[in-house]
Formats: structure tokens, C-alpha cells, sequence
């Protein structure tokens, strides 16, 4: 699980780096559990595919999982902030 939750920490510092527009990636743990919601613009292409960092979680998930991935696509009926990164208070 640590590995897992290392390899995740690895995507989310490249994508930093990257700074794909458009596209916002959260990764969510519930115990053994974890869940990764993708929200990006219709019609974009995914840029999870092309991060080394992102392959490299990829190639460890059979070993990672208990049952394997799944996926589905959900609509986003409202929110608060929940994929808006908090801006840092600066000190004076």
C-alpha cells in the first residue's frame, strides 16, 4: 500500500511539473482502498498516459490490486471547491 500510495504521490509531482490545462486528477484512500477521480475537457486528449512517472504506477497495479481496476463515468451534479487547489497564505 505504500508503494502504491509512493507511486501516486510520483504522478501527482509530474503533473505539477506538466501542467496539463484543462485536466484535474484527485486520488482518494479508504483504508486498503483507493479511488482516482479524472475530470478534464471533452475532446482532450488524457495526458496521465504520456507521464514516465504514470506508467511506471501503471506497471505496478496488478501487484497493488486486490480485484483490478474499474472504470466509470460519472456527471458532476454540484460541488464547493472540491477540485480547487486552496491558494497558500503568504506571510507577511
Amino acid at each position: 500500500m505504500a508503494d502504491n500510495a509512493r507511486a501516486i504521490r510520483e504522478v501527482f509531482a509530474e503533473l505539477r511539473a506538466a501542467a496539463p490545462p484543462g485536466f484535474r486528477y484527485a486520488a482518494l484512500q479508504s483504508g486498503a482502498e483507493f479511488f482516482h477521480v479524472v475530470a478534464q475537457r471533452e475532446g482532450e486528449a488524457a495526458p496521465l498516459p504520456s507521464l514516465a512517472a504514470f506508467r511506471r504506477f501503471a506497471a505496478g497495479i496488478e501487484e497493488w490490486c486486490s480485484v483490478p481496476p474499474q472504470t466509470t463515468t460519472i456527471a458532476l451534479v454540484g460541488g464547493y471547491r472540491f477540485f480547487e487547489e486552496e491558494e497558500e497564505e503568504e506571510e507577511e
